[in-house]
């Protein structure tokens, strides 16, 4: 029984990660649309040339992987936006804060990996911009509003 129950974890687990690569491949090399990924081997780099701020570089050794995706082509922002709601409204993600001023949506959503292994998605939404952050990692909710405070 147990085995069965570790296998169909292990397959939850591969299908979520084919559904976030897809939308970071889909829009990559387009016209208007950033797509960054950040490896943990450029993030241990980071790591090692912090030299003067200790909180970076323990920041940094605690990131698997980071992923940007950036949109400021008016005309794919709603196929964006669309396809990133669709992103965060998987199962499993929770809304861990949501704001919104004037026409500018911000989420923040975490989704447990397993053990100390956590994926934060930051979405944000402007009339004529949407943006994707996601980042996996050992880190608490707390060390990932540090970095936004940096």
């Amino acid at each position: 029984m147990k085995r069965y129950i570790i296998i169909a974890l292990t397959m939850l687990i591969m299908a979520t990660a084919s559904a976030q690569e897809a939308i970071f491949k889909k829009y990559a090399g387009q016209e208007g649309i950033s797509v960054v990924n950040i490896s943990k081997s450029m993030l241990g780099l980071m790591s090692s040339k912090a030299k003067g701020n200790k909180k970076i570089k323990d920041l940094a050794g605690k990131l698997e992987r980071i992923r940007i995706l950036s949109c400021e082509n008016k005309s794919l922002v709603p196929k964006v936006k669309k396809d990133a709601m669709q992103y965060v409204g998987k199962k499993g993600y929770d809304e861990l804060m949501s704001t919104q001023e004037g026409s500018e949506q911000v989420y923040i959503l975490q989704h447990s990996l397993g053990g100390n292994n956590y994926e934060y998605v930051v979405l944000s939404i402007e009339k004529n911009e949407v943006s994707l952050i996601n980042i996996i990692g050992h880190l608490t909710i707390d060390e990932i509003k540090s970095i936004s405070q940096m």
